[in-house]
């Protein structure tokens, strides 16, 4: 999928957390922190940092904008892309620069 510049957006979120007994096991005591407090509670625990990043993503959804969420491989591709862009400017650029003051015959 094509990054449409003004339309689509990249935004990383995870909660700060470490591996304690084995790769990524901070993802499972995640899930099951959030589950066990739904069932404590009735009602989910939101960070600060997570409820700014919940409302950033309606915000930006509302005004029209495609919100991808922690999607490495797109930025990745993206960047590649971005670079590539940036360095056929730059040869686009310094060949008008050359036209310009190239002799007239």
């Amino acid at each position: 999928m094509a990054l449409i510049p003004g339309k689509d957006v990249l935004l990383f979120f995870e909660d700060v957390d470490r591996d304690t007994f084995f790769r990524n096991d901070r993802r499972v005591r995640r899930f099951l922190r959030k589950a066990r407090n739904l069932v404590r509670r009735g009602k989910p625990r939101v960070s600060g940092f997570e409820l700014w990043y919940l409302l950033l993503r309606k915000a930006l959804l509302r005004a029209g904008c495609r919100v991808h969420t922690n999607a490495y491989g797109l930025a990745r591709g993206s960047f590649v892309a971005s670079a590539a862009w940036q360095a056929l400017m730059a040869v686009k650029a310094a060949l008008e620069e050359e036209e310009r003051h190239a002799p007239v015959s």
